[in-house]
């Protein structure tokens, strides 16, 4: 099954040729090692973060000659979001696989908006115990940016979508954050939640297109192959099952984000704001997916491809984590054999220039000290 892992590791110019392949190839041993299958695809699916629509039109295609088989399949990663959420754990890189199962146009918009309504409707009991739980609008969000072209192409031409609405309410219902980092004075303090939010909203205000910045970040079949399987009368998922949480509520308070160079990144020519949060959300999970090996981490956060002055966000994105209280030997030892790692191994001049961005960096904040917040230790960073 490492055709199933490495897809879209190389030449991904011929994604299109791979996925069918790959899919032929499953469609034979489906029957015999369904559940194999299955697991290794919900694997890869939840530890992955750069593929959820290469995974996502994979089942799409296979579903023209198994559409039961490959619903089943969808049944258990269904079943593996709610075990995820009943653990309290991350459960991030399942919402947007199913945002991208929608967009494929395999989940069908409505079933997709009402596993987002149950989401929200767990936000609002989940709030009226501590008002930052952030937990599940996390989830409907991050969902949501993934599949709301198919939930936009659902209602009339210029008419707002009513999840997109409910969204908002709850966005906006969230109480003012404090800058919880307590070193960095001068740093610009906006959650992760806020800022995927206002990239959103951009698809208004100033007629940026949010879906046509997630297709140039993440990899994606080609239009010429989505709309052949458009034209196919392929089987598509009309609902989910019922959604289920037992136990205690699960807590998650969305991040602020470290944004040394942010306003460079936005200035840069080739960067607009909904192309920096979807450039930070992605580099974040890149970096928390393949965490234990520095040299690996490194390779996939490099690899990254279309994003602006990459070594700057790396570094933000980076500090976002060591930063974060509570600060523990461990993780500092970890962040900095990252960093240590990049300047050694990968920075080239011209290409990704990693060490001299570190080098400014530290001129930045220890250079004239306008950024430490005056008795405040910086054992993070040291």
């Amino acid at each position: 099954m490492m055709m199933l892992v490495r897809i879209g590791d190389e030449n991904t110019e011929k994604i299109d040729s791979h996925i069918q392949k790959l899919c032929s190839h499953l469609c034979t041993q489906i029957e015999v090692l369904g559940k194999y299958i299955s697991d290794t695809l919900l694997n890869c699916v939840s530890n992955i973060p750069n593929k959820p629509f290469v995974y996502a039109f994979a089942l799409y295609t296979m579903a023209e000659e198994e559409h039961e088989n490959v619903s089943e399949i969808v049944k258990e990663a269904f079943s593996l979001l709610c075990d995820k959420i009943n653990e309290g754990s991350d459960a991030t890189l399942l919402m947007k696989f199913f945002g991208a199962l929608a967009d494929s146009g395999y989940l069908t918009a409505t079933a997709f908006e009402q596993l987002l309504k149950n989401l929200l409707e767990f936000h609002s009991k989940a709030v009226e115990q501590n008002k930052e739980n952030d937990y599940f609008l996390n989830l409907a969000l991050a969902g949501y940016y993934f599949g709301r072209r198919s939930v936009r192409d659902n209602v009339e031409q210029g008419k707002r979508p009513e999840i997109e609405t409910i969204l908002e309410t709850h966005i906006n219902n969230r109480p003012t954050r404090t800058n919880e980092y307590n070193v960095f004075k001068s740093v610009e303090f906006e959650s992760g939640i806020s800022q995927m939010w206002s990239a959103i909203l951009l698809s208004y205000k100033d007629n940026i297109l949010f879906e046509s910045k997630l297709y140039d970040l993440y990899l994606r079949p080609s239009r010429d192959y989505i709309k052949e399987l458009e034209e196919k009368n392929i089987s598509k998922i009309e609902s989910l099952p019922e959604f289920k949480i037992s136990g205690n509520i699960p807590f998650y308070k969305s991040p602020g984000c470290f944004e040394l160079f942010g306003d460079r990144c936005t200035e840069a020519s080739n960067c607009d704001k909904a192309t920096y949060a979807i450039s930070r959300d992605l580099l974040r999970s890149t970096l928390l997916a393949f965490q234990g090996n520095p040299f690996f981490t490194c390779q996939k956060l490099c690899g990254v491809k279309n994003v602006p002055m990459l070594a700057n966000l790396i570094f933000d994105v980076i500090f976002d984590e060591l930063l974060r209280l509570p600060i523990s030997s461990k993780k500092s030892i970890y962040y900095a054999s990252i960093c240590v790692t990049m300047v050694k191994e990968f920075t080239r001049e011209d290409a990704f220039e990693f060490g001299p961005v570190v080098g400014e960096a530290l001129q930045l904040i220890f250079g004239s000290g306008d950024h430490v917040e005056a008795g405040v230790s910086t054992q993070g960073l040291l």
